[in-house]
């Protein structure tokens, strides 16, 4: 499990951490089809809420993912279920204390209990760039992963 935070990756499909209220900002340099996207299924970046937005030819553009203020590890908790096979990174401008929260709640988002499951059932296949400044070590640490 020590593979969940990964060190940079130039392909890692970005996490866009938006305020409900910064969707509109965000969305004014996002391309048309990504915002006919979001406007199709409606999405209000309520804390937790994501959606994966697709480009063009078919591959995941980005992830936007509804946070709260501040951001709470519990907002990012969800994702590492919930996303396809892949690495991300977040792309958000935050203090310090909430790229570790984030981190804390990818791992937590991690965890299984897979003593009645296979390998393959209970592995996660999205992993995270280690956002920085946040030491992954000590984040892994808190969870045993």
């Amino acid at each position: 499990m020590n593979d969940i935070l990964v060190s940079k990756n130039e392909n890692a499909v970005p996490i866009y951490l938006l305020q409900s209220e910064d969707l509109k900002d965000w969305g004014a340099g996002a391309d048309d089809s990504a915002n006919n996207w979001l406007k199709t299924h409606d999405f209000k970046a309520k804390p937790g809420a994501s959606i994966v937005v697709p480009s063009p030819d078919g591959r995941i553009a980005c992830v936007v993912l509804g946070v709260s203020t501040p951001i709470s590890l519990w907002d990012v908790a969800g994702l590492p279920k919930s996303l396809p096979e892949g690495t991300y990174a977040l792309k958000v401008k935050c203090a310090q204390d909430e790229r570790d929260a984030c981190a804390l709640g990818w791992l937590l988002g991690c965890y299984a209990y897979s003593k009645f499951k296979g390998d393959d059932e209970a592995s996660i296949k999205a992993h995270l760039v280690t956002p920085d400044g946040t030491d992954a070590s000590i984040a892994v640490s808190y969870t045993h992963l």
